[in-house]
């Protein structure tokens, strides 16, 4: 199973029809590549692909075909794209259809997670790029002054640690 990587971004900054462009794209890639190894590609719905073959497809398969579909996003004036996916295998991963896409469907949402670094990386590049708080500092529109009579926008670090999960959904939220 596959999955357009910010196709969202794509249709945002560049128009629905670069996002439709994308998809046609990475379906004519998927079906020729699909089609020179004896398999078929068919597209689930929105940004997501399937590829049912008749022999295990590996990392070394997709990545290649990766390489292919930023090649040709360039081709077409789109600077960056890729997508993510998700592997299965039978019998091991299921015997049926609705197993097996069950279990890339779970192996493509971790692959997205891992591609985004999960919540501590994202949150790690907002703060090196000065977007984000410190942890632990209270998020507050208006100020509080200190003991000294400095003015902060910063609180000490929440004392609680359900507060500091609090605080980390908020960013993570943000980051969504």
């Amino acid at each position: 199973m596959l999955d357009v990587d910010r196709l969202g971004q794509v249709n945002d900054l560049l128009g629905h029809a670069a996002g439709d462009r994308v998809l046609r794209l990475l379906g004519d890639l998927l079906g020729r590549a699909a089609s020179a190894g004896g398999a078929h590609a068919y597209r689930l719905g929105g940004d997501e692909f399937v590829i049912c073959a008749p022999h295990p497809l590996t990392d070394t398969h997709l990545g290649g075909l990766q390489v292919r579909y930023r090649d040709a996003l360039r081709a077409l004036g789109i600077p960056s794209g890729s997508f993510s996916y998700g592997l299965a295998h039978a019998p091991q991963h299921g015997e049926t259809l609705d197993d097996l896409l069950a279990h890339a469907d779970t192996q493509l949402g971790r692959q997205k997670r891992d591609r985004r670094g999960g919540l501590a990386a994202q949150f790690e590049r907002l703060m090196q790029a000065g977007r984000a708080p410190r942890p632990g500092a209270a998020h507050r529109a208006d100020c509080s002054r200190a003991s000294d009579g400095r003015t902060s926008n910063e609180s000490a670090v929440p004392a609680d640690p359900r507060d500091q999960i609090r605080a980390v959904r908020g960013y993570h939220r943000a980051l969504l």
